[in-house]
């Protein structure tokens, strides 16, 4: 069955609302190839809806309507939810389905809710009466078409009839009925092997002050009573009885299940209290468990909650799946201590593999010496009620996915049974970051654990003696204390100079007077202390509720961040003196990122500086005062804010503060804007980033790698501008943490296993620390990067300019060279006859040498222009072998076909040469890298240099005057995010953003056709700013690198528009004039223009080759968010050569 195909439609009509179970749906019993149907369900309303999700499964593909307006185009399996509910009301309304079928089976399936005003619930279901039909009138999809012709439409079955999506797990869940969704089957929530925590704290009675996790957490600790060594422990700190403490954890506010019962454990070491379970529904209204009291005894205890009408207030409202929200603890009496949770079970459906079988590894070490046997222990548990037998393969692969290991292995697990399993990897001699993926076949289907084993030699302990100092954040203001004390040692482990320390005011002294909670920051911080690294106190925000002003206040008094003047004073008296007693911390943060947030005005924001400044340096001398980490270049900054702090309060900060979570390119953007905001023209006060990261993503292994490039290339760059500090931004991912977060900064995963940017920071801290900036490095021209100095060595950072490409970069030194990779494998080159020539990795590398040693020496080969070929072409490449050297060599070239190429070379002469150069068809466009062996020798016969070159030559894209394939842009790879605040979200997949553009030629013109996927389009900005639209941004540079670059963009209430930014001849940007087109409909916005080869400076002779690079930019809500790339170059600063290269076909 063949999902996307262009094939005709058939019609279909659904009406009436019905609470009977899903049913595939038909026009005929047996569908016909190549054939249309059409949808439609009507449906009466009597009052306003609030919310409507509702789920739809096609088979093969089509388009939804509601009310005569197209929601959706393009959709198939596997289903999907709309919320509708602003396209319904009161009164008859329809929803409209067409449905194409290329071949095989064909259905429709629909199962939703609607929420009324009156909290009333209405079911909307495939399993009412169907009718259908086999022609569209006119009119099909509005309420008062009428339908009375069509027929009864067949019923093909229910979810777990129709193959092959009953065989699909999960898959059909949304079409379950909710009993049999309930299911029997331990689904895990949480069993605290993973050594994490929840977020959450006192809520009711607590014990004043007691704001910090040493009083309030819940999170792992080791527990040899459990089947798995570990259990939850739930610290606490009640002044009364009754007191109340509450938790959460995003990874199990993700799992929206039917659940029959909830399982769980408890040890509550005498002091008994009670636990009750407060759950999200569908439609996210709150319910709250009745409690269920614990035993005041020692020792473990099993417990069991139905979820039915004796133990769920108002179960009968609920509207499944249900998430669970929050775990809340009630103390019988009050006092401090803990109790102890474990094994949190649904009892349920399990539908999928991944349900049936969970598997997550232990934790026993990030980093395993190079050379000493690697071991890996991974856990699983069987939900089903029966016994699971599953077959096993453990891989390791290493950067390019080679396979470096492989293991298989049986397994038998009992009826809810848990085992672990050791495999014994063998010995790793490279140092590196290696995926791991285990696949468990359990018969049903097949699951796959995406994990990382770490190989590489931790420093260990702090190695810098000045700045700029490397830092992390943790976060562990909201870490349970025992995975805090873990974090900590990592953090040792990378050998980290500066910690950003979370604070909030409230937490530390939420009593006036009280030293509760700066004890508690105390005791947080003491194995932060411990690793020898200085603390950076983040006063994130958060003001003792006692500082507020009184409400006699004079109105227009400037109050400092809104807080009665003395207060605030005495409120930072005493944090001064908390200072004081921990000579670890010696920086200060006024507010994260307040220019982010519209509570922090910039005045009062500016008074509080004015005000707490000489506090702090009064009784801290030595203390660093620095403004909020400000952020720049983003679409929701206060305006004036950043300027006004930067600029006016000068004399009340000593350092200056930013954040930056973009890619390289955009971050030098962004640190020269914050630099460009400093006062004075000479010595201005020192800047650092005080949060800067960058994605890894999930299930995508090159994405990782992709993070420890860019995280060697940021942090690199900040210590060649002299930046004080850069803090990365976070240690370990939090998305199992924080609600609906999904972010993926950490260099740690949630599972504790190292990413490849772990290992990367641990080699960058060796490699930069105790070293100067000494500008760019210079020695090869297709390589960026920088140069520091230390007493003796030169340190050089190099990477290509281009991903993907390798060089061999020749030099001219009497002394040995080591290279350095990413991981720290060394390469010493000796070099001979004064030259030494190294082949260089894709990934970010070291080059260390004495000082002053090395210059460029050139290529060893070299061609008259740069190598672009098409697919399928096998024209040769002329170039030119040069001999490094001052004597005679004799050089011998074996191309990659195994010919020899010879020539007798004088000093520092060359002679042409050609070469063959054939790119297989179907070549996607890029660089290529090719290889030839090259061999010199001297007339003694002494050979002075044997080895590869490598060299790339770039796949061109055909233009044809017929289009060829799509160029599609949807996945994270050609992604970049552009704001990253907690209120941003980031891309939700294809229908938020993606792209399909094809390219053709007439005699004349260069022809574009786009569809973009964008789920809300906006385009508020005009003129030259239009690129900051949803559109599309073109960017096309002849041979020679001449740029043109313009953007096409529709416009609300007047035509669509093109803006040419850069051209050649400079007065001829601005509007440009030229035939184009922009519809939208169904979420899908449609692009249409033709640029005049004349317009580009391009000939439009076959043969012609140029530049082009494009990306699609995503304006969400008037703020533009992210992009997708054809081809760097565009963000950030304008290079054509990182364009992809056409030629005229």
């Amino acid at each position: 069955m063949k999902l996307l195909s262009s094939v005709c439609l058939c019609l279909a009509v659904l009406s009436a609302v019905s609470a009977e179970a899903p049913q595939w749906r038909w026009h005929e019993k047996t569908a016909q190839p190549h054939t249309t149907r059409f949808f439609r369900i009507s449906f009466e309303l009597k009052e306003k809806a609030k919310s409507a999700p509702v789920t739809f499964g096609l088979d093969d593909i089509g388009s939804i309507y509601v009310n005569g307006r197209r929601i959706a185009a393009n959709i198939h399996m596997p289903p999907k939810t709309w919320h509708i509910e602003n396209y319904l009301k009161p009164g008859k309304n329809v929803i409209a389905v067409q449905v194409l079928n290329h071949i095989g089976i064909a259905g429709l399936i629909v199962s939703g809710d609607i929420l009324l005003e009156s909290g009333n619930v209405q079911k909307l279901s495939s399993g009412g009466t169907v009718l259908s039909g086999t022609k569209a009138d006119a009119g099909w999809t509005d309420v008062k078409f009428d339908d009375s012709g069509w027929k009864t439409a067949e019923e093909l079955g229910g979810p777990d009839e129709l193959a092959p999506w009953n065989r699909k797990g999960s898959v059909m869940d949304p079409f379950r009925a909710p009993d049999a969704a309930r299911g029997t089957s331990r689904l895990l929530l949480d069993d605290f092997a993973d050594i994490s925590s929840w977020l959450g704290g006192g809520q009711k009675h607590t014990l004043p002050g007691a704001d910090t996790p040493s009083h309030f957490s819940l999170g792992s600790v080791p527990d040899p009573r459990r089947d798995d060594g570990w259990a939850g422990e739930l610290r606490f700190a009640f002044a009364k009885p009754g007191g109340e403490a509450a938790f959460h954890k995003n990874r199990l506010y993700q799992m929206r299940r039917t659940p029959r019962a909830i399982l769980f454990s408890a040890d509550t070491r005498g002091h008994g209290g009670s636990l009750r379970f407060r759950f999200f529904d569908k439609f996210n209204r709150r319910h709250l468990t009745k409690p269920v009291p614990l035993s005041p005894t020692v020792g473990w205890r099993d417990y069991r909650v139905e979820l039915d009408e004796t133990t769920f207030p108002g179960y009968s409202k609920l509207a499944f799946p249900l998430a669970l929200d929050h775990l809340i603890y009630t103390a019988d009496k009050a006092g401090t201590g803990h109790i102890l949770i474990d094994d949190l079970f649904y009892i349920g459906h399990a539908s999928s593999p991944g349900q049936q079988l969970a598997i997550h590894p232990d934790y026993h070490t990030l980093a395993v010496p190079p050379g000493t046997a690697a071991e890996m222990t991974f856990r699983f548990r069987n939900a089903l009620n029966r016994k699971i037998r599953a077959k096993l393969l453990l891989q390791v692969l290493d950067s390019r996915e080679k396979e470096l290991f492989r293991q298989t292995a049986e397994l038998e697990l009992g009826p809810c049974a848990f085992l672990r399993r050791k495999f014994t990897l063998g010995t790793f001699r490279d140092k590196g970051v290696y995926s791991v993926r285990l696949t468990a076949d359990i018969g049903t289907g097949k699951q796959t654990y995406l994990g990382w084993l770490g190989v590489f030699t931790p420093n260990g302990k702090r190695l810098n003696k000045y700045p700029m100092w490397f830092g992390i954040e943790d976060q562990e203001i909201n870490t349970a204390p025992y995975e805090a004390t873990l974090h900590a040692s990592w953090m040792k482990l990378l050998g980290i100079d500066l910690i950003r320390a979370g604070f909030h005011g409230s937490r530390a002294e939420r009593v006036r007077g009280s030293r509760t909670g700066y004890d508690g920051f105390r005791e947080m911080w003491k194995p932060h202390v411990a690793t020898g690294a200085a603390l950076l106190l983040d006063f994130a925000g958060g003001m003792p509720p006692w500082t507020r002003p009184d409400a006699d206040t004079p109105k227009g008094t400037v109050l400092p961040l809104n807080c009665d003047p003395a207060r605030f004073r005495e409120h930072f008296e005493h944090l001064a003196d908390f200072i004081a007693s921990m000579p670890s911390i010696q920086y200060f943060e006024w507010i994260n990122e307040p220019n982010l947030s519209r509570f922090y005005r910039t005045g009062m924001y500016c008074e509080a500086l004015r005000q707490l400044y000489p506090i702090l340096k009064a009784k801290n001398p030595a203390l660093k005062v620095g403004t909020g980490g400000l952020v720049v270049n983003h679409p929701s900054v206060t305006p004036g804010f950043a300027e006004q702090v930067y600029g006016d309060m000068k004399d009340y900060y000593d350092i200056a503060f930013y954040h930056a979570h973009s890619g390289y390119r955009r971050y030098i953007i962004d640190t020269n804007a914050a630099f460009s905001l400093l006062p004075g023209t000479g010595k201005r006060k020192p800047l650092a980033n005080t949060e800067a990261g960058y994605r890894s993503y999930q299930g995508m292994p090159h994405l990782f790698y992709n993070q420890a490039r860019e995280l060697v290339k940021k942090i690199t760059v900040s210590k060649a501008m002299n930046l004080e500090f850069y803090i990365w931004f976070m240690l370990q991912d939090y998305w199992d943490k924080y609600r609906n977060a999904d972010d993926s900064f950490g260099l740690v995963t949630v599972d504790n296993q190292p990413k490849p940017s772990f290992a990367a920071y641990n080699e960058l801290i060796r490699q930069l620390s105790n070293t100067t900036p000494a500008g760019a490095s210079g020695l090869h021209p297709e390589l960026e990067g920088w140069r520091f100095l230390s007493d003796k060595e030169e340190v050089h950072v190099l990477w290509p300019k281009q991903d993907g490409t390798v060089h061999t970069l020749c030099l001219e030194t009497e002394q040995d060279v080591l290279l350095t990779d990413l991981f720290g494998n060394e390469q010493r080159f000796r070099p001979v006859d004064g030259i030494a020539a190294l082949p260089t990795p894709e990934l970010p590398f070291y080059l260390r040498m004495p000082k002053d040693s090395v210059r460029p020496a050139g290529a060893l080969l070299t061609f008259a222009e740069r190598p672009v070929r098409l697919p399928g072409s096998d024209s040769p490449l002329n170039g030119e072998l040069h001999n490094p050297f001052r004597k005679t060599v004799r050089c011998t070239l074996t191309d990659d076909t195994g010919k020899r190429h010879t020539a007798t070379l004088a000093g520092k002469s060359s002679a042409r040469i050609t070469l063959p150069c054939a790119l297989p068809a179907g070549t996607a466009p890029g660089p290529v890298v090719r290889h030839v062996e090259i061999v010199m020798t001297r007339p003694d016969g002494k050979t002075v240099y044997s080895g590869g070159f490598r060299f790339p030559v770039s796949s061109a894209l055909p233009i044809t005057e017929t289009a060829g394939p799509a160029i599609t842009l949807d996945s994270e790879k050609q992604l970049m995010e552009l704001a990253f605040d907690p209120t941003t979200p980031r891309w939700g997949g294809k229908t938020d953003l993606s792209a399909r553009v094809r390219l053709r030629r007439d005699a004349q013109n260069l022809i574009f056709n786009a569809e973009i996927s964008d789920n809300d389009h906006s385009v508020p900005h005009r003129n030259e700013s239009i690129w900051k639209n949803d559109s599309i941004q073109i960017a096309i540079a002849d041979d020679r690198g001449r740029l043109t670059e313009f953007t096409v963009s529709g416009q609300t209430g007047a035509p669509a528009v093109a803006w040419r930014h850069i051209a050649p001849d400079e007065s001829r940007t601005g509007r440009f004039r030229i035939p184009l087109s922009v519809n939208r409909s169904g979420g899908v916005t449609r692009y249409r223009f033709s640029v005049p080869f004349s317009e580009l400076g391009i000939s439009p002779a076959k043969g012609t080759r140029f530049r082009l690079a494009f990306l699609v930019n995503d304006n969400d809500a008037g703020k533009r968010l992210r992009i997708m790339e054809y081809f760097k170059g565009i963000e950030g600063t304008k290079n054509p050569e990182l364009f992809g290269w056409c030629i005229l076909d």
